[in-house]
């Protein structure tokens, strides 16, 4: 409060919000609960240390599912990449033991960004052990599953309050991962124009972002410029990553 007791802050308001998954959706959600599943118990099967490997990989998918289908397709797709190739032991162990040691030092500092970057490198690894007993078979499964999820329901959600609670205000949106963000910036480019839709992330850059033309492509442009446009309203849309969660000053559209 102020020297009057007047608040300076406005009290938060939630609208929680439900949806139902569609039938493509449920499909993969149950597959992957199950190769979760299985790769928790085939855990347990391992050394400590491997065991523990395997936990943090899952842990890390869980994740990414939770936030969107792309997120985790994203993943998989990396995943089963790493599995394909013939890389020597030691390039892979090194480049694993620097993800991890790295995870271990954001998780201890508390930089939210960056531990989500690594949630997406580490789910990627190609460990020296597998998840579980013919994990490149069971990832096939969950693409194919993933690859038929033509939109996500939580997505169609969101367009849906914007475009109804939030019509005519500008709206800045928080995603945990850079797919994530891709996807809510593809549909809001698809509803409201791509004029209208700016980013912010740890690499100024998003991949995977469906424009008004329909392609696909990489969208790159600096922290300040995106700020920049967000507050004197000329890009209505802001999707950012935890990235501008401190330092960077979004309130001169705040009308709540």
């Amino acid at each position: 409060t102020d020297m009057k007791g007047q608040r300076l802050f406005k009290p938060v308001v939630q609208h929680p919000e439900t949806f139902t998954y569609s039938p493509p959706e449920e499909t993969f959600y149950e597959l992957m609960s199950e190769f979760i599943l299985a790769g928790k118990a085939y855990a347990t099967s391992l050394s400590r240390t491997e065991g523990g490997q395997v936990m943090l990989v899952l842990i890390a998918l869980q994740k990414l599912a939770s936030s969107s289908v792309a997120a985790i397709r994203s993943a998989i797709e990396g995943r089963l990449s790493r599995l394909s190739e013939h890389r020597r032991d030691a390039d892979r162990a090194r480049e694993q033991r620097e993800a991890l040691a790295a995870y271990l030092e954001a998780e201890q500092e508390d930089r939210l960004d960056e531990l989500s970057a690594l949630d997406e490198r580490i789910a990627m690894l190609e460990a020296r052990v597998a998840l579980v007993q013919d994990e490149e078979e069971h990832l096939r499964e969950l693409l194919r599953a993933a690859t038929d999820v033509r939109t996500e329901t939580k997505v169609a959600k969101l367009m849906e309050v914007v475009s109804e609670r939030f019509r005519d205000e500008s709206v800045l949106f928080f995603t945990e991962y850079k797919a994530t963000q891709a996807l809510v910036m593809s549909a809001l480019i698809e509803r409201f124009g791509e004029a209208s839709v700016t980013f912010i992330n740890g690499d100024d850059r998003i991949e995977g972002v469906r424009l008004e033309s329909g392609r696909i492509g990489m969208v790159s442009l600096p922290r300040d410029d995106a700020r920049s446009a967000f507050n004197s309203g000329r890009a209505r849309f802001l999707v950012s990553t935890e990235a501008s969660g401190e330092g960077v000053d979004l309130q001169e559209r705040c009308s709540a």
